[in-house]
């Protein structure tokens, strides 16, 4: 592939193995909201090619932070130098404000939770958000918390333990892209560990049906249900987020191609203005 900007990428497959040569990185191929689907697949394999991960998609959802202590946190980053972006997420999943790379604009850095005065106060809303910390990390976030109540009472002390967060992580990931960018011939190891990378990709790819099942069914929770109760007849059911989940359609025709006709017929006709949010929901979790 070559683009205007003389970048190219090629490749050379082998029986258990594929070499990726390439002038640009994944984070130069920058995804907004509306990027085509090609554009995200070329950057999600690159990025498995550099880290041997399978690539989590984060985006700026272009929603406006959530309270003035987040937009004060957000001008204090802004003034230390650093681009951040309020809500980031996919599928209702957010985190209150992504510090963007300044080495690689094109991907995050940092996730900011800012924590209300309530926060100490509610024993479910602290287990909800430990768990929630736990999933981002596993996906290979960093989280920063900020609580309000220090903020404005000790706000000299949280800009510097936040300033601290943001230069610590920024030299780790210096350090970190310094040994993926060193080119080193594959060891026997690395070779043998193919077959187990392989192992890890199906079982990453089983953690993401598990996510997106949970994200049809939090849409269905906070945008299909207060209009149509009726579950049976629902265009997220039960049986049909199942459906979803293993065809993964994100379009029309996608959608007549791939889900049965009895169950698309069984669907209440008034919820298909929820169809594209559907789309839009799968191809967020899409390989």
């Amino acid at each position: 592939m070559q683009s205007d900007s003389n970048k190219k990428v090629s490749g050379k497959t082998g029986p258990i193995q594929v070499e990726v040569f390439t002038s640009m990185r994944p984070t130069d191929i920058n995804i907004s909201e509306n990027a085509r689907r090609g554009v995200r697949s070329l950057r999600d394999y690159l990025d498995y090619a550099y880290s041997g991960k399978v690539p989590e998609r984060w985006i700026a959802s272009g929603k406006v932070p959530d309270s003035e202590f987040e937009v004060a946190v957000i001008r204090l980053i802004n003034n230390l130098g650093f681009q951040c972006d309020p809500q980031v997420g996919v599928a209702g999943f957010y985190i209150d404000i992504g510090v963007r790379n300044p080495d690689r604009p094109g991907e995050y850095l940092l996730g900011i939770e800012c924590d209300g005065a309530t926060y100490h106060s509610s024993i479910s809303v602290r287990d909800r958000d430990r768990l929630r910390q736990e999933i981002l990390e596993r996906k290979g976030w960093t989280i920063h918390r900020i609580w309000s109540t220090n903020w404005f009472h000790t706000r000299l002390t949280e800009i510097d333990r936040l300033k601290r967060a943001i230069e610590t992580k920024l030299q780790e990931d210096r350090r970190a892209y310094s040994l993926i960018m060193t080119y080193e011939e594959p060891s026997e190891t690395v070779m043998q560990g193919a077959f187990a990378a392989r192992e890890g990709i199906e079982k990453e790819f089983q953690e993401e049906s598990i996510l997106l099942e949970e994200a049809l069914e939090r849409f269905w929770q906070q945008n299909v249900q207060p209009l149509h109760p009726n579950r049976s007849r629902s265009i997220l059911s039960e049986q049909m987020i199942k459906t979803l989940v293993k065809t993964r359609p994100t379009n029309k025709d996608e959608w007549f191609a791939k889900i049965p006709a009895k169950l698309r017929q069984s669907v209440n006709p008034d919820e298909g203005e929820f169809r594209q949010d559907i789309f839009d929901i799968i191809s967020d979790y899409e390989y």
